[in-house]
């Protein structure tokens, strides 16, 4: 018996433990990772976003045009005047009684939709001269939630701006 035959035996047994035990440590290593940067469990901000409000199936819609407002934007701690922008806005409803409800409340809606549109910033963080509809459409469906009651408006939705030039 030579030298080498000394230490050749149960290599190939050893070598594929060790490619096992990499594996492991690996699969461990890749598990781990996935937990801690949330892939387990979802935070509370993930689950809203993984089940949406379903959609009513009567959704009726009421039109309000030419709504003017002030749109402002904050600027180092500031408001600054961006100019007065024409709105056109389509309000979702599920069932006919919050179709009149919205449609009786008109004026009280249009002065909660100006007074929640002037008191926030709804341009766009890329785009500081632009608008940002999604921004609005949810700063009014809030305004209009708080004025006719909660779920009463399904969504609002910004069918056009217009910027009225100064």
């Amino acid at each position: 018996m030579t030298d080498d035959d000394l230490h050749d035996t149960g290599g190939s047994a050893g070598k594929a433990l060790l490619l096992m035990g990499l594996l492991v440590g690996l699969g461990l290593g890749i598990g781990a990772g996935y937990l801690s940067f949330g892939g387990g469990k979802p935070d509370s901000a993930m689950e809203e976003e993984a089940a949406p409000e379903p959609m009513p199936t009567n959704l009726s819609t009421v039109t309000l045009e030419r709504v003017a407002v002030p749109i402002y934007a904050r600027r180092k701690e500031r408001s600054v005047y961006i100019g007065n922008y024409f709105l056109n806005l389509t309000v979702e409803v599920s069932g006919s009684e919050n179709q009149s409800r919205v449609q009786a409340s008109l004026p009280r809606l249009r002065h909660a939709f100006i007074r929640a549109i002037s008191q926030t910033d709804l341009m766009r963080e890329d785009q500081p001269l632009e608008l940002d509809l999604d921004k609005a459409a949810d700063i009014l469906k809030q305004a209009a939630n708080e004025t006719l009651g909660e779920g009463t408006v399904y969504s609002v939705l910004v069918s056009s701006a217009l910027r009225v030039p100064n």
